[in-house]
């Protein structure tokens, strides 16, 4: 705290709802600072708008909720990396969302579906997850690269890293219609087009992944739309003008 004090300090972030009122003491030493407050998470709503007067949001509902000086934006990733390739393996379904062992309803839908479609090779990967954390971002798209479908049963989502990952490398999704529908991703998902929402059952989610498998042109076709509607709707230099314009004019 010391050596931060006598650092020249012009701009504070916070990250974390948690820290809001231990990062605002900074006021104290840095009274011609601003204060900003960035959130990813659609249920980060409370942020407190007179110590942060400042908005950098890449989650809708936040956006809206808050009434002073806001931008929202989309988070940006490597497209040097993130480059687009055709599915060239049609038997694997992967997941990349973390604990999905600790999440019940979608560790149950995991496990029934990989006895339902026996022909799937069934991956899970990154913290807590049976398949490994992924160390290297290259590994990790090459992971998401070898992949058919990309699984994702989550009701609580902010920007969606691994959707848009997913779509920047022209890979189709398994997902929840309602988590993404008021969410920054939802432009991106056309049901079986290129992505498949799960259905009310188990059974009908299986079904519905086991007819677009019997055609494998089909499947090719919904990782191609993937990437199109990502490269149609995504645009990180035109995001990076806005980002500019509210940095240009914090309060």
């Amino acid at each position: 705290m010391g050596q931060a004090k006598k650092t020249p300090i012009d701009v504070i972030i916070c990250t974390v709802h948690e820290n809001e009122p231990y990062f605002a003491r900074l006021k104290e030493f840095y009274p011609n600072a601003k204060f900003i407050r960035q959130v990813g998470n659609q249920l980060d709503l409370g942020t407190n708008d007179d110590l942060y007067p400042n908005l950098l949001a890449s989650a809708n509902k936040p956006y809206v909720f808050f009434k002073k000086h806001k931008v929202l934006y989309r988070q940006e990733f490597d497209m040097n990396l993130f480059k687009y390739r055709s599915i060239y393996n049609f038997n694997n379904i992967y997941s990349f969302q973390n604990d999905l062992e600790e999440d019940e309803g979608a560790w149950d839908m995991w496990i029934q579906l990989r006895h339902l479609l026996p022909r799937f090779n069934f991956k899970s990967f990154g913290v807590g997850n049976h398949d490994g954390k992924i160390f290297s971002k290259r590994e990790y798209i090459k992971k998401m690269q070898d992949a058919t479908f990309i699984f994702q049963r989550k009701f609580a989502e902010g920007y969606g890293h691994v959707v848009h990952n997913a779509f920047a490398l022209g890979r189709p999704m398994i997902l929840n219609k309602e988590t993404y529908m008021e969410g920054i991703a939802k432009p991106l998902l056309k049901d079986n087009i290129n992505c498949i929402f799960i259905r009310d059952t188990v059974e009908d989610t299986a079904k519905q992944i086991q007819a677009f498998s019997n055609n494998l042109n089909w499947i090719a076709n919904m990782g191609k739309d993937a990437y199109e509607s990502f490269k149609l709707d995504v645009d990180f230099d035109r995001e990076f003008i806005r980002v500019k314009e509210f940095f240009d004019n914090l309060i």
